[in-house]
């Protein structure tokens, strides 16, 4: 995720399936890490999944894909969590699984991962009392996408708000989604489906990387979120494509205390 003014450190780590990059830095002053992680499915070894996740029983029905994304995702959040891309000192199969899917974080830290095309994601801090965390990786829709995405994710008022902006109405749709999918992974409960009016886009800073949103609070009174964002060049969404194409992270962070 390059963004100079929110990560500072950079470490890698490469194997043949996937190749790590951890970057350290604050937000609001709160210490965050973060770990992208670039994978190949061809280069996916079910041995590699059955070394770490020998004992998930739930897996043995799993595609080959679900496979790749959980434990390309996984090797990001052990990483983030570790502080640390050696991948030969990753336990991975520390971070389980919650009832709904969720992951099952250490006790002391929090966390949020994401994955796209060859593309996974993983930012972890502190756990703490009113402490709220997402993050999500797409990568950009196109021009005809983003006209049927468009109608779901923005009512005609962050239209407005995407127009004043001067942003690629691909690249804005793409923003908003991710963003709003941040949003939902921080401070939705388990089960609860997810509603892309619930936050509404009032800016974006394109200076600051920063989409703003307003929801409602627990008592009525409009609650203001700042929901930072990234682009990711050259990102490979497919084994199969030498293409090469532009992704977006995002990422929200806060405390109520």
């Amino acid at each position: 995720m390059e963004n100079s003014r929110l990560m500072t450190a950079n470490t890698r780590g490469t194997s043949s399936f996937i190749q790590l990059s951890l970057h350290n830095g604050a937000i609001h002053g709160l210490p965050v890490t973060l770990v992208l992680g670039r994978f190949t499915r061809a280069k996916f070894e079910h041995r590699d999944f059955a070394h770490y996740f020998a004992d998930l029983d739930e897996a043995e029905n799993w595609c080959p894909k679900r496979r790749q994304d959980y434990l390309a995702g996984r090797l990001c959040a052990a990483a983030a969590s570790q502080g640390t891309v050696a991948l030969s000192h990753l336990a991975p199969q520390g971070i389980g699984r919650n009832a709904d899917g969720r992951p099952a974080w250490h006790r002391d830290i929090t966390g949020s991962i994401s994955h796209s095309g060859e593309l996974a994601l993983a930012v972890v801090a502190g756990a703490g009392e009113g402490v709220c965390l997402g993050t999500d990786v797409e990568f950009k829709v196109g021009q005809k996408q983003a006209q049927g995405l468009g109608r779901f994710v923005l009512s005609e008022t962050e239209k407005e708000v995407v127009r004043a902006s001067g942003l690629n109405f691909s690249l804005a749709v793409t923003l908003v989604f991710s963003a709003k999918e941040t949003l939902f992974k921080a401070f939705s409960e388990p089960g609860e489906r997810l509603s892309f009016t619930r936050a509404r886009l009032v800016g974006i800073d394109i200076g600051q990387q920063a989409l703003q949103f307003v929801a409602d609070g627990e008592n009525g009174n409009p609650v203001r979120h700042t929901v930072l964002f990234a682009l990711i060049l050259d990102a490979k969404k497919s084994s199969d494509s030498p293409l090469r194409q532009l992704a977006v992270a995002t990422l929200y962070l806060a405390t109520n205390k």
